[in-house]
């Protein structure tokens, strides 16, 4: 019996930015819908409202902005992830591909400790310019555990689908 050929692990998405923008957006959309329970504190509140220009002002002035800069910081850390430990090809099989699965969760949750502070730190600097204060910093943006909870979910699912979706495209080139 034959080994399979081996994929090469290549990340092609960066290139295109349509793709990252919508993925992005998709991803605070899916928080948004995360957060309705609070039903005074939701994101869609202001739309609940009729406010629908200050919840589009909100959505791509607050949350796009920032969470781009956060999947950007992430897909550096995925590529230095990759080439740290030498992951350059994978093995087709089911085995394998899990393996490489399970080998990448570490790399998702470090990313979100060092673009978590990064993205607050910027978000708190634009939204309290020029009027700093700790008590405005301390603990709405502070990275803290809650903070690291809600960022989990939405870039598990954006990491591993930024992995597979690459994985795929190698697998088929």
């Amino acid at each position: 019996m034959t080994n399979p050929p081996l994929i090469p692990i290549t990340f092609r998405i960066p290139k295109n930015w349509k793709l990252i923008l919508a993925i992005t957006l998709v991803g605070i959309l899916l928080f948004q819908l995360m957060t309705l329970y609070r039903h005074n504190d939701s994101e869609f509140s202001a739309l609940f409202r009729g406010e629908v220009g200050h919840y589009f002002k909100v959505l791509f002035g607050y949350y796009l902005l920032f969470e781009l800069v956060s999947v950007l910081i992430f897909i550096q850390v995925t590529h230095y992830y990759i080439r740290i430990f030498r992951m350059n090809y994978l093995t087709p099989t089911l085995r394998g591909v899990l393996l490489y699965e399970l080998n990448f969760l570490p790399c998702v949750l470090a990313a979100i400790v060092i673009f978590g502070p990064i993205t607050n730190g910027l978000r708190y600097l634009a939204v309290f310019y020029p009027h700093y204060s700790w008590t405005a910093y301390f603990p709405e943006y502070f990275f803290h555990a809650r903070m690291f909870g809600n960022y989990l979910l939405p870039f598990l699912i954006f990491g591993y689908s930024y992995l597979n979706v690459n994985l795929f495209l190698n697998y088929h080139a």
